[in-house]
């Protein structure tokens, strides 16, 4: 069959090479607990997305480009690690991302990549911004896909998004924290954190703060040494607290002067 030059171009057959490849790497990898529930380092390029206009009139990305993405996000340990419909809901925000990026602001290119933690899908191009493409430019699209991962999906993972100088980005960051980890911080109770403790955030492209019981006013020195130790290292903060501790939290944030592009507060 692929001797067929016009359905089996070199690209697609160097796609389906990828596919195998990155199949490989996630059996060498091992098992999820063997990997302390990290997802796979991987880094997935969309050189030249190509949109086509459906029955209905509305354009979209060609089965190709909407299977490279889902499968990827498949690949990186997504589905194992948060669940299959949190790893395919976040596919699909991707998809409507890259695809307002083409229709509205000329994007040229797309890249998802697969840190130990997050996924993050940058649209290329310099002629939009995040809140352009993150519209409900028609029914069911990036907002609406948005909704779906901050209600249906919320107890897995959170989003966020930041420009940056090739564009814009789009983060899904994982919420299960491993014991142990040394990106993983805990205050609460007046407990100080030890510089051994912080130097060891250096290297973490996201610092989870955990909350135990309830933070009173001295707890605000250790909130704000992690916050100011990852905004040194250029890292993602995720704060993890009870329901009851949000507010508070976020007035803390406040008072310690945290970016709030920076900075998630989740329960």
């Amino acid at each position: 069959m692929d001797k067929d030059d016009g359905r089996f171009t070199v690209e697609t057959l160097e796609s389906y090479k990828k596919r195998a490849d990155d199949r490989q790497e996630i059996a060498l990898a091992g098992t999820p607990e063997q990997r302390g529930f990290e997802l796979i380092p991987m880094v997935c390029e969309l050189r030249a997305p190509e949109l086509i206009k459906t029955e209905h009139g509305r354009y979209t990305l060609t089965s190709e480009d909407r299977d490279t993405v889902i499968n990827f996000l498949q690949d990186s340990g997504a589905g194992e690690i948060w669940s299959d419909e949190t790893s395919y809901a976040a596919a699909v925000w991707f998809i409507e991302l890259i695809q307002n990026g083409l229709m509205h602001g000329q994007a040229t290119s797309a890249r998802v990549a697969a840190n130990a933690n997050s996924l993050e899908l940058t649209v290329i191009g310099d002629n939009f911004t995040i809140s352009n493409l993150e519209q409900a430019t028609v029914p069911g699209g990036a907002a609406f896909s948005l909704d779906i991962i901050r209600g249906s999906h919320a107890h897995y993972v959170t989003v966020n998004a930041r420009s940056n100088p090739e564009g814009a980005g789009f983060m899904v960051t994982g919420l299960r924290v491993a014991e142990g980890d040394p990106c993983v911080v805990t205050v609460g109770g007046a407990i100080r954190l030890s510089d051994s403790q912080l130097l060891e955030l250096d290297s973490c492209a996201t610092v989870h703060v955990k909350v135990i019981g309830n933070m009173i006013m001295s707890d605000r020195g250790s909130l704000s040494q992690a916050i100011e130790k990852a905004a040194e290292a250029n890292s993602r903060v995720i704060v993890h607290c009870s329901p009851g501790q949000v507010a508070y939290v976020n007035h803390m944030l406040k008072m310690t002067g945290a970016d709030p592009t920076t900075v998630t507060v989740t329960r």
